[in-house]
């Protein structure tokens, strides 16, 4: 089940030191959230994960950046 926003507390990210692609555990660590509420969120907003060259599926800087104003506005 997903914690409605407003229950949830800001997770304060610096976004001018944020890297350009976030993997997807790495995006669950930082908004402190498991991946089936990520996905919910993402799915929610419409903010699709991406892969990598490496072939790492994620989210890119401005898809982060989206998610996180959306999730904690």
């Amino acid at each position: 089940m997903v914690t409605p926003p407003a229950l949830l507390q800001m997770k304060y990210v610096l976004y001018r030191d944020m890297k350009e692609f976030y993997t997807i555990p790495k995006l669950c660590r930082l908004f402190e959230l498991d991946k089936s509420e990520l996905r919910q969120h993402a799915d929610k907003y419409a903010i699709s994960p991406v892969e990598n060259q490496f072939g790492n599926w994620g989210f890119l800087k401005a898809g982060v950046q989206k998610l996180h104003n959306a999730i904690y506005k």
